[in-house]
């Protein structure tokens, strides 16, 4: 912000070298986006900036090439006077009249008028004119990089912005392990014996454990995204990426944590509720728990997609939950536990056969009982 106020015109010609440097990765650490703002730039400190943003009432008045500038603007009928330096140039024509003269005030604000509703034109029209402030990309889709570059960028800046996120990858780790340690204390090594009682407590255990799986990468979704959502569509508006590009970098980025965490939770709770406890060979745990960690990790996809689903539906936090919590809790009524399907109303049924914890919480009981021997009260 203003790197140069305060310095001389040798010292602050140096820091904008040091900028220009930093942006080319010079010291060979690679390219970076280097944005900055300006105050009474010389024209030798000018000729070192690439792009050039011009804002005008909070409006755009140029955004471009900058040594195209003083071009587009004399195309606009306002040429830059002989041995005046640009920038002052392009602050006179975006800058109000404020003397009292109404005649001069009123030529001020028809000149901006005009300057921001030009450029708005160009950047409605995207012409592949090399005129134009906006470079319309020879892809022939509206973006000034390929799909796949794009994908690329994103996904490191993704991956990027979750490394920086220690404390809240602490968060979630810490949250994972204290819910499976809890189903784990509560359902402590549940017996063999086949009773009714037994039953109940693996169907109520595997009940709890599909429902944390599910909501927990759903929940997370509808509470953030609907906040982000504005600026994607605002940058893809502006033709920096397409929406393709950003879910795809955005769903792969998600993955290892949708994969790391629902493992760890499941591979907690399957050992100390003692799930295995059914299998009577060890072989067949092994694979009884490879089942498990299977069903965690797509219980826990079903969930993130849903909450996709839902936040892009909803667009506000509040709607977005409101979705997602009106199909949440009737769904995991009509799962299979709460209520027999015999005993489901008929115009109910429906909500029973569309449930995604019905099939969840089908497969994970078929795992658990299909090799356990179950005794029938007399």
């Amino acid at each position: 912000d203003e790197p140069t106020s305060g310095l001389d015109s040798a010292m602050a010609e140096s820091v904008v070298r040091l900028l220009d440097d930093l942006a080319k990765g010079t010291d060979g650490s690679g390219p970076r986006t280097v944005v900055a703002t300006i105050h009474q730039p010389s024209r030798d400190i000018f000729l070192n900036f690439s792009d050039l943003l011009i804002l005008a009432d909070g409006k755009v008045a140029y955004h471009g090439d900058a040594q195209k500038a003083v071009d587009y603007f004399e195309k606009l009928d306002h040429p830059c006077p002989m041995d005046t330096n640009p920038p002052e140039h392009f602050m006179r024509l975006v800058s109000h009249h404020l003397g009292a003269d109404e005649e001069k005030r009123a030529e001020s604000r028809n000149r901006l008028a005009n300057i921001t509703d030009r450029h708005a034109e160009h950047a409605k029209g995207r012409s592949n004119s090399e005129d134009d402030v906006h470079r319309e990309s020879s892809l022939g889709h509206g973006y000034y990089t390929p799909v796949v570059k794009q994908f690329w960028i994103l996904y490191r800046r993704e991956t990027l912005l979750r490394r920086r996120s220690r404390v809240m990858f602490k968060a979630v780790i810490a949250r994972t392990v204290i819910m499976s340690i809890l189903v784990g204390l509560v359902w402590f090594q549940l017996d063999d014996e086949g009773t009714l009682g037994m039953i109940q407590s693996f169907l109520g255990a595997l009940q709890f454990c599909m429902s944390q799986l599910f909501m927990t990468s759903g929940a997370g979704l509808v509470q953030t995204l609907p906040a982000l959502l504005p600026a994607v569509l605002r940058d893809n508006h502006n033709g920096l990426y397409s929406v393709t590009a950003w879910y795809f970098s955005k769903i792969l980025a998600d993955l290892p944590f949708e994969v790391i965490f629902p493992f760890i939770f499941i591979s907690c709770s399957f050992w100390m509720v003692g799930f295995g406890n059914v299998q009577e060979d060890s072989g067949d745990v092994l694979e009884m728990y490879g089942w498990f960690c299977l069903l965690g990790v797509l219980t826990a996809q079903a969930g993130h997609a849903f909450g996709l689903l839902c936040a892009a539906l909803g667009k506000d936090q509040n709607v977005a939950f409101g979705i997602f919590s009106a199909f949440i809790f009737p769904w995991m009524f009509y799962a299979g536990l709460m209520i027999n399907y015999d005993d489901i109303p008929a115009y109910f049924e429906w909500l029973h056969w569309t449930s995604a914890f019905k099939y969840v919480f089908t497969s994970f009981a078929v795992s658990v009982f299909d090799a356990a021997t179950l005794v029938c009260p007399e």
